[in-house]
């Protein structure tokens, strides 16, 4: 007779797609959320973040990867640099409100940009925002609309 966690085992293994349904649908709840949270709390204290980052710095880049990061890379500084007189004044404008508040309220303040640069977004004066550096963090690269829209 198998045991409960046997049957569980095996009832996982032969229905994939539904354990990722349940786990989708569970995650994207309020309970679900929080729990995620709790999870990724505890992986960063258990030092795995860090063991992954070694990992993956320990790990070479392969070629076309290499050059695909040259590429954004050249293609962004060169845009900044040719950025007209006003949207450079108000990046650097940007960048002065976030230190200030920064040292005003103790904590992390991000330039960011509304639709990502990852998603075609520029650093123009109409793109950029001075948010939470949290908040920053966990919007990540999806678009001010659209993760305002999620909640």
């Amino acid at each position: 007779m198998r045991t409960r966690t046997e049957y569980l085992r095996a009832w996982r293994a032969a229905n994939p797609e539904k354990v990722k349904a349940a786990k989708r649908k569970y995650y994207s709840s309020e309970k679900g959320k929080a729990q995620k949270r709790k999870e990724d709390a505890a992986y960063v204290a258990a030092g795995g973040k860090a063991a992954y980052e070694k990992r993956r710095s320990a790990k070479p880049l392969s070629e076309a990867r290499k050059q695909a990061k040259l590429r954004y890379q050249i293609v962004r500084r060169s845009f900044e640099k040719n950025l007209p007189e006003f949207d450079r004044l108000v990046l650097t404008e940007a960048v002065d409100l976030m230190r200030k508040r920064s040292a005003i309220t103790g904590f992390s303040w991000h330039v960011d940009h509304i639709v990502p640069v990852s998603k075609g977004g520029l650093s123009v004066a109409s793109n950029l925002q001075v948010v939470p550096a949290e908040w920053n963090r966990r919007k990540s690269n999806v678009h001010t609309e659209r993760y305002f829209g999620a909640y």
